[in-house]
C-alpha cells in the first residue's frame, strides 16, 4: 500500500503513516497534469499555484514514480524519464523528509513486490540523485536549480518544486525548454525572489502563459 507520513503531531503517535488516498481535488489535478503531457501548445507547460499543506510535492513524486514504474501504460511508448528540481540539493535528495527523493523512496517502500521492476537492486539502481528502472530503462533524476540545471538528456517532464523561491526562475525555465516539452513549475505564492513565478502564473511580460492550476487551502 502506498502511504504518506502523517505530520499532525496529535495523530502521529496513534496512526503513524496513513494510506495515500487522494482527495477529489488531488485526483483532478493529477488528471490535468497528465493531460498536459499530451499537449503541444502553451498547455504543455504548467504553472501550479498552490497553498501549503496541499500535498503538491507528494503528487509530483507520485506521478514520477507511476511513470517510472508503469511506462507500458504511457501512450507515447517512449522512455518516461523525469527531472525533479528544487532550490537546494538537500531538498532534492537527502535524508530530510522534505526532500523529493525521500518522498519517492517512501512511496516505493510500501509497493508490493509484484509492482517493483524485475531485477531491481537498490544497491545498483538507487544512487544519489537518480533512480533507474532496470526493467524498462526509465530514470528519475534530481538536481538543484544551479546554473547548469536541466542541461542533460531529454525528459518527459521537469518538476520545479517551490518555484517562487528559486532565483532567476525564468532563466532556468528557458534552459529547461532545451531538454523537455513539459515544465511544471509548482509553488506557493511569494515575491521574495522576484516576480518570475507571478509572471509565469499570469503571463505578464511573457509570450504566453502556461496552463494554470490553482489549488486553495479549503480544498484539503
Amino acid at each position: 500500500m502506498i502511504v504518506i507520513p502523517n505530520y499532525d503531531p496529535a495523530l502521529a503517535p496513534v496512526f503513524g503513516y496513513i494510506p495515500f488516498i487522494c482527495f477529489a481535488e488531488q485526483v483532478e489535478v493529477i488528471n490535468q497534469l497528465l493531460w498536459t503531457l499530451e499537449q503541444e501548445d502553451e498547455n504543455a507547460d504548467v504553472a501550479w499555484s498552490k497553498c501549503r499543506g496541499w500535498g503538491a510535492s507528494w503528487v509530483g513524486c507520485l506521478i514520477a514514480l507511476w511513470g517510472w514504474s508503469f511506462s507500458q501504460y504511457w501512450p507515447k511508448k517512449r522512455p518516461f524519464n523525469v527531472l525533479m528540481l528544487s532550490r537546494k540539493e538537500e531538498y532534492v535528495d537527502s535524508k530530510l523528509q522534505r526532500s523529493l527523493f525521500w518522498k519517492i523512496r517512501r512511496l516505493m517502500r510500501d509497493m508490493p513486490d509484484w509492482q517493483m521492476p524485475v531485477g531491481w537492486n537498490p544497491d545498483i539502481h538507487d544512487q544519489k540523485g537518480v533512480l533507474i528502472n532496470p526493467e524498462n530503462g526509465n530514470e528519475i533524476g534530481g538536481e538543484s536549480t544551479n546554473t547548469k540545471a536541466g542541461r542533460g538528456d531529454r525528459v518527459t517532464f521537469a518538476w520545479i518544486d517551490e518555484a517562487a523561491a528559486i532565483p532567476d526562475l525564468l532563466g532556468k525555465w528557458s534552459t529547461l525548454a532545451e531538454t523537455t516539452d513539459h515544465r511544471w513549475a509548482v509553488s506557493t505564492e511569494s515575491l521574495e525572489e522576484g516576480p518570475d513565478f507571478f509572471n509565469l502564473r499570469t503571463g505578464e511580460e511573457m509570450d504566453f502563459r502556461p496552463y494554470l492550476i490553482e489549488s486553495e487551502w479549503y480544498q484539503n
